[in-house]
């Protein structure tokens, strides 16, 4: 791992929805390739998020899909927010891909960010 990194590639869509396949990682730990389901409305939402983060000092911003403890086909959650009075910004990053053992794979980390960097992001 070279560096802080957040990729998200689009894999498929049609007029309702969208398969993003999500890499993150950081000098300590990485989620590799893993594959959400997003409604398009979903996908407006996080791209006004990111553009706009932060509103104020204290703005936070979680999206997830899924849930840790149902029967869902994957759980995924980021969160921008904010870590100090000084503006320094993070994402946090939980996944839980829901396979079976051998196969599961949990990851829960931070990336280290600029605002500006979320804020670029998706344009």
């Amino acid at each position: 791992m070279e560096h802080n990194c957040l990729r998200i590639k689009r894999v498929w869509s049609d007029d309702f929805c969208m398969e993003l396949q999500i890499t993150a990682e950081t000098i300590y730990a990485s989620s590799k390739q893993m594959s959400i389901y997003l409604t398009m409305e979903s996908l407006s939402e996080w791209i006004n998020a990111f553009k706009e983060f932060p509103k104020s000092s204290t703005d936070v911003y979680k999206w997830s899909e899924g849930n840790k403890e149902d029967n869902s086909a994957f759980f995924f959650k980021i969160r921008l927010f904010l870590y100090d009075r000084r503006g320094h910004a993070a994402i946090e990053i939980e996944t839980d891909n829901k396979l079976s053992i051998p196969h599961n794979a949990t990851t829960h980390f931070y990336i280290p960010t600029e605002v500006s960097s979320i804020n670029k992001f998706v344009l």
